[in-house]
């Protein structure tokens, strides 16, 4: 667990965004965001971005060209993904909690051939807005949307690897994709 007041308002982590700590979890239990600043080419960008996104916080990349491609992230002030519910499908998963562009990506297991899934957002200043989306799956959807979901859920899991290694093994196996 990272040492952080329960009143902090903020933290900031500043990384080479590997883990060189000989844990490999992040632990982050505060409500505070994280603004995570990295500055090694090397990082684990997707697991630091995860982390920020959950938070609200936001991943300053010191190794990109320009200070203000650098900084864009923090001025990001919009909506993200605080929960995903359904009755009609599980392992639901989004590649990125942020609304962007009014779009938002979500996969999961459907369990019927239609699904109704419950995603909730918070924007900054804490309100809440529920949106109830009616998914159709399509019936000759081939291979990539489970790919996809296998990907997106592996990402997520990886965030603790050790707790998740039987799934992220699973998932590897039975999706085809690149596992641990």
């Amino acid at each position: 667990d990272l040492p952080i007041p329960a009143d902090a308002d903020a933290t900031i982590l500043v990384t080479d965004g590997l883990v060189t700590d000989g844990k490999r979890s992040i632990h982050y239990q505060h409500t505070a965001p994280v603004f995570a600043i990295n500055g090694a080419n090397s990082a684990d960008l997707p697991r630091l971005r995860r982390l920020v996104e959950r938070t609200g916080g936001a991943l300053v990349d010191a190794t990109l060209a320009s200070a203000d491609a650098s900084v864009a992230p923090m001025l990001w002030d919009g909506w993200r993904i605080v929960g995903l519910s359904s009755l009609t499908a599980e392992k639901l998963v989004a590649p990125s909690l942020r609304v962007q562009a009014h779009r938002i990506s979500i996969a999961g297991q459907m369990l019927d051939t239609t699904s109704t899934v419950d995603i909730t957002l918070a924007a900054p200043n804490g309100r809440k807005r529920k949106i109830t989306a009616q998914i159709q799956s399509p019936a000759d959807r081939g291979r990539w949307p489970a790919q996809q979901w296998a990907t997106w859920r592996s990402a997520e899991l990886a965030d603790q690897p050790a707790l998740h290694s039987g799934e992220l093994a699973r998932i590897a196996a039975s999706h085809g994709i690149v596992g641990p």
